[in-house]
């Protein structure tokens, strides 16, 4: 008996030294937020790089997301266009990297994810890089994000 207890506080103080990490991400996969397959996936993304700080294109990005135009669940979201185009499933400005996941996109399954990630190339330019496991939906996405970030930043590459 008392070689299980000490097993099992070994487990946990190894845990609280790994800073809770695997538990974390574990936990995280259980209830559906981890970005991991998103981040995997990231070699495939489209990515273009823009002058702007990663403040002015995350919320450039944001914008696109649907606004909600009734707080009864049962009525439809609008797919007015300018209501906008996919809806935020979870956003993290201050993540490494600083990313949006998105879902409902038109024309696929509702919960296909689609991530939105922002890295720092130099002190004025970040590139974006849409990834998802759909290639449908990550070009959606791309075509919807880098348009409006074309209106508003000066594209590099």
């Amino acid at each position: 008996m008392r070689k299980i207890k000490t097993t099992i506080f070994s487990i946990i103080i190894l845990s609280f030294i790994n800073g809770c990490g695997l538990a974390k991400e574990t936990a995280k996969t259980v209830i559906g937020s981890s970005t991991r397959a998103l981040e995997q996936a990231r070699s495939d993304a489209i990515s273009k790089t823009y002058y702007c700080s990663y403040s002015d294109c995350f919320n450039a990005a944001l914008g696109l997301g649907r606004k909600e135009i009734s707080a009864k669940p049962w009525i439809a979201k609008s797919t007015d266009p300018d209501n906008g185009v996919f809806d935020v499933m979870m956003q993290d400005l201050y993540a490494k990297p600083p990313y949006i996941v998105v879902i409902g996109i038109t024309g696929n399954v509702d919960t296909t994810e689609v991530g939105i990630f922002f890295k720092r190339v130099t002190q004025d330019t970040i590139r974006i890089d849409i990834t998802s496991l759909s290639s449908i939906a990550k070009r959606k996405v791309a075509q919807w994000v880098f348009e409006s970030l074309d209106k508003n930043f000066k594209f590099i590459e």
